[in-house]
């Protein structure tokens, strides 16, 4: 009995020494591929749209947007701690705005481009590729600033779906 009370008092504590370090683990190569992410989208953003074609980032400017978007993502998730409640909110509210304006800047600054007059089709591929990126990219913006809203309202996220 003593071992059966000496396990059920670590599993209310927390995590078991495993877990922890599974979890670590978990962190850092999301750390790398969201450093991985940031590190594609601005540099191929900042090349702008005369560095010539790179078909495995698309379409000046959505390519680079949509790997910067991630990054943030990616980041955001990172950024959320397991500490006291208090700071999970403040966490939650920061990321998640910080993930929406990224999100619907990349939407607004794709759509302006093309609004502009520049040609989706000479920006490195076909227009599909072009446009492509809108839809997860509103995606996320949307689910993002849901989340922003509820959280700064102080209620809990209510779940996109009934289960």
């Amino acid at each position: 009995m003593p071992l059966q009370q000496e396990l059920d008092k670590k599993l209310r504590r927390g995590l078991t020494p495993e877990r922890r370090a599974a979890l670590w683990v978990l962190a850092l190569v999301l750390a790398a591929v969201v450093v991985e992410f940031l590190w594609i989208g601005a540099s191929r953003l900042l090349e702008g749209p005369d560095a010539g074609c790179d078909r495995s980032v698309g379409s000046w400017p959505s390519g680079p947007l949509t790997f910067l978007t991630g990054g943030v993502l990616g980041l955001a998730l990172l950024s959320i701690p397991i500490g006291h409640r208090v700071h999970r909110k403040v966490a939650l509210i920061i990321s998640s705005g910080a993930v929406f304006v990224v999100s619907l800047g990349s939407v607004l600054f794709i759509l302006g481009w093309w609004a502009a007059g520049n040609s989706p089709s000479s920006a490195c591929g076909s227009v599909a590729g072009y446009f492509g990126p809108l839809l997860p990219l509103l995606l996320v913006a949307h689910i993002s600033g849901f989340l922003f809203r509820d959280t700064i309202k102080g209620g809990t996220p209510q779940p996109l779906a009934e289960d």
